[in-house]
């Protein structure tokens, strides 16, 4: 078992040799992650093991796992989220191989010769987000209350044009008496 990870790799050469990666990757290398994220510190752990299955099928079998630092869309304060993902590749050269895959096996499209493996863990982080980030518990973090006095106090935006339309309306009836 190797424990750094190539930059790219031909990944039916790694199946036909049975190899294993374990190791750790900073999670800032993870350019589509980070955009998602409040604090870009850290690292993800990961295992992956290229091999064949009995129907000689080339697969990648890997676990990624990491502490994620999102932003709670209820209190809009930092939370920090656990990510574990398990998964299971087949890989495949077409859209015709993928459907003849076993449900138990996603398809993973290998349109070039070689593959970048954090991309592969890069996606299966990006694939365990939530929807909507929030604290599970009741936020400790509230954003700033809206006064809702001052909102009744204000004027109308258009307070001016009627002001000068109630002027114009006595210009007029002056004019015509």
């Amino acid at each position: 078992m190797s424990t750094s990870l190539p930059e790219r790799v031909d990944p039916w050469r790694l199946c036909d040799q049975g190899r294993s990666f374990e190791g750790r990757m900073p999670l800032r290398r993870l350019k589509r992650l980070g955009a998602l994220l409040q604090s870009e510190g850290g690292d993800l752990r990961y295992t992956l093991t290229f091999d064949r299955d009995a129907e000689r099928r080339a697969r990648v079998r890997g676990r990624v796992t990491a502490e994620l630092v999102l932003e709670c869309q209820r209190c809009l304060g930092p939370m920090a989220l656990e990510v574990e993902s398990g998964f299971q590749l087949g890989l495949v050269e077409g859209l015709e191989a993928s459907a003849r895959l076993p449900e138990a096996l996603d398809p993973l499209l290998v349109e070039e010769a070689r593959i970048d493996p954090a991309t592969l863990l890069e996606d299966e982080l990006l694939l365990s987000l939530p929807q909507i980030a929030r604290h599970e518990e009741p936020c400790t973090e509230a954003p700033e209350a809206v006064d809702v006095t001052s909102r009744t106090e204000r004027t109308h935006p258009f307070a001016a044009l009627a002001a000068l339309k109630g002027d114009d309306t006595k210009e007029q009836h002056s004019s015509g008496e």
